[in-house]
């Protein structure tokens, strides 16, 4: 899976912002599903201060996600996980100082879609929309063949 993830990551196009992008990998360890970047793919443009500060926030977490269970909203990523749809913190979110895409990855197994991590797009300013990132993720993704879910297209407040 990584080799898929690595693939869509250097064929991403930052369109000249400062952003990031690292996978969450969904695992199964000791009884319970996690969520986690450590040793898995990341690219950034590695020119903002406060987006090596949140990889390496990042890097310290790690996320019990399982069914049923409360998650931490401030991590985008394990909302993602709960809800299996993309989503979006953007310049109309209260508070919010960077910008965030999320987007859930899926394979489908014959009538099954299994998740398998999350996408997650940082930018160092919060644009307006992430429609345009998000369709690009959605073509790398099926390039690959991978899957995600529809966007909501309202925002998180």
């Amino acid at each position: 899976m990584q080799s898929e993830i690595k693939n869509l990551m250097q064929k991403f196009d930052f369109n000249g912002q400062s952003g990031s992008l690292q996978y969450w990998e969904l695992k199964h360890v000791r009884n319970e599903w996690v969520l986690t970047v450590a040793v898995q793919p990341f690219l950034s443009t590695n020119d903002d201060e406060g987006l090596e500060n949140y990889r390496k926030r990042s890097l310290k977490q790690r996320f019990s996600v399982g069914p049923g269970q409360l998650v931490d909203k401030e991590w985008f990523s394990c909302v993602a996980v709960q809800t299996r749809v993309a989503d979006q913190r953007t310049s109309h979110n209260s508070n919010q100082f960077m910008g965030q895409l999320v987007v859930p990855i899926f394979v489908n197994m014959g009538a099954h879609q299994i998740l398998l991590g999350v996408i997650e797009l940082v930018t160092a300013h919060p644009k307006a929309c992430y429609i345009e990132d998000f369709n690009q993720i959605y073509n790398l993704l099926k390039n690959e063949n991978l899957e995600t879910n529809p966007m909501v297209t309202s925002t998180l407040a």
